[in-house]
C-alpha cells in the first residue's frame, strides 16, 4: 500500500508495527488471546488493502473489517490510520481532491458496512446463546455498576488477588 522501494524499509516499517507499547503490552497481558488478536490487526490491514486495490475492494473491505470488530474492536483505529495516512500520501503525491474525497467517502462506507455487519453478528450471537450483553452476566458494565462501593473495591482487590496466585 506504501509502495515500498528496499527491504530496509520494509524492515523498519516491520518494527515499528511490532515492537511498539500496544503490541508489547498484548502479549504482556493476553497472550491467551494474541492468535485472534492479531489475526485481527491482520483483517483490519487487509481491508485497507481492498479498499485501496480494488475497485469494489471497500465492499469486501467492509467484511473483513466486521470480522475484526467481532475479534478485537480496538484494531478499527489501525484501519482509520492506514486510510487517513493513505488519502493523505495521495494528496502529497498530487491526487485531485475530488479523487481523494471520492476515496474517503469510499473508506467511510466500508466503515459504516463493517459496523452495519458486527451489529447483526452481535444479534445473532445474543440470539443463539440467550446472553443479553446488559444482564451482568458475562462481561457487561452494568455489573460493576450496580454494585455498591465495598463490594466494588473488594472485586477489585479479589482481581489482583486472582493475578497473583497465577503468577
Amino acid at each position: 500500500m506504501f509502495a515500498i522501494r528496499s527491504w530496509v524499509e520494509n524492515l523498519l516499517i516491520c518494527g515499528i508495527l511490532t515492537v511498539n507499547v500496544t503490541i508489547i503490552s498484548l502479549i504482556a497481558t493476553y497472550i491467551d488471546d494474541l492468535d485472534a488478536d492479531i489475526f485481527a490487526m491482520l483483517l483490519a490491514i487487509a481491508s485497507v488493502y481492498c479498499w485501496r486495490k480494488y475497485k469494489w475492494g471497500y465492499l469486501v473491505g467492509g467484511i473483513l473489517l466486521s470480522f475484526t470488530l467481532g475479534l478485537y474492536q480496538s484494531y478499527i483505529s489501525t484501519a482509520i490510520t492506514l486510510v487517513i495516512m493513505l488519502l493523505i500520501i495521495d494528496l502529497l503525491q498530487g491526487g485531485t481532491a475530488k479523487k481523494v474525497f471520492m476515496a474517503g467517502v469510499k473508506g467511510i462506507i466500508m466503515f459504516g458496512c463493517a459496523a452495519i455487519l458486527y451489529l447483526c453478528y452481535l444479534k445473532i450471537a445474543t440470539a443463539m446463546t440467550d446472553i443479553a450483553l446488559t444482564s451482568g452476566e458475562y462481561n457487561s458494565l452494568d455489573a460493576s455498576v450496580s454494585m455498591g462501593l465495598f463490594e466494588f473495591l473488594f472485586s477489585i482487590a479479589k482481581t489482583y488477588i486472582r493475578t497473583l496466585q497465577v503468577i
